[in-house]
């Protein structure tokens, strides 16, 4: 199977560092969405997304026999959520980490303020202050952004809030797995997701949060990996 990687806000491609390894014999493709990584100059347009995920689609189309198992956090679920709602024949696989919340429901509020708040403050402080939270937790440098691009936020969670709603799920034809961190609170609507869809699954990572796939890669790693053994085709 093919492994279509998309990374949560603030983040970038970078962030599945080490998944090539821990997604074998599969074959793992990480891309960066507009206003992040290599494409951080280029403005986030909820079309501008899916446009790049179908270029990296039909690369993956044109390279292998495979199929394509679309993996997305965060933001990159919401977006890969509505790829799949848009593009139903494309995929073998969905699968949604940390992007089971009604980008609607009352957690909407949170990040419309922050969103609101990187309109109006300077960005210095805000890459200090995410500077300090990964240092507390640990997380390794290889797996941040260099740059951040505060100015997409607003752009995307915009789109996602008016545009990827849990009723896309309705007309999704592949397996989807439903992978949350045990503290994630972006998991608290997840059985209104699974309600939805008949072919959807959940799985818990144990004590992990909304960062589960830099967190506790090697065990959302072997989860995907079992998953996309499950969507491939019997020889």
């Amino acid at each position: 199977m093919n492994i279509l990687l998309l990374h949560g806000s603030m983040s970038s491609s970078v962030q599945w560092y080490g998944y090539d390894e821990f997604l074998q014999p599969h074959n793992t493709l990480s891309i960066d969405l507009p206003g992040h990584g290599d494409l951080i100059d280029i403005p986030f347009t909820l079309r501008g997304a899916l446009d790049t995920i179908d270029e990296a689609v039909t690369h993956l189309h044109d390279t292998s026999d495979a199929g394509i198992v679309l993996v997305g956090h965060s933001l990159g679920g919401y977006i890969a959520l509505k790829y799949a709602a848009e593009y139903p024949t494309e995929l073998a696989g969905l699968v949604l980490i940390g992007a089971s919340a009604n980008p609607t429901g009352p957690l909407s509020v949170g990040y419309r303020g922050f969103a609101k708040l990187t309109e109006i403050i300077p960005h210095a402080p805000l890459k200090k202050t995410r500077d300090r939270v990964v240092a507390v937790l640990g997380i390794p440098t290889e797996k941040l952004a260099e740059d951040v691009n505060y100015e997409a936020l607003p752009q995307a969670w915009r789109a996602v809030m008016e545009q990827c709603p849990p009723s896309l799920m309705l007309g999704i034809q592949c397996p989807i797995l439903l992978l949350n961190g045990q503290f994630d609170q972006m998991r608290v609507n997840e059985r209104q997701y699974l309600v939805l869809n008949p072919g959807a699954h959940l799985e818990i990572i144990p004590r992990a949060t909304h960062l589960a796939p830099i967190t506790h890669a090697e065990e959302v790693g072997e989860t995907i990996r079992q998953f996309a053994n499950a969507c491939a085709p019997p020889l």
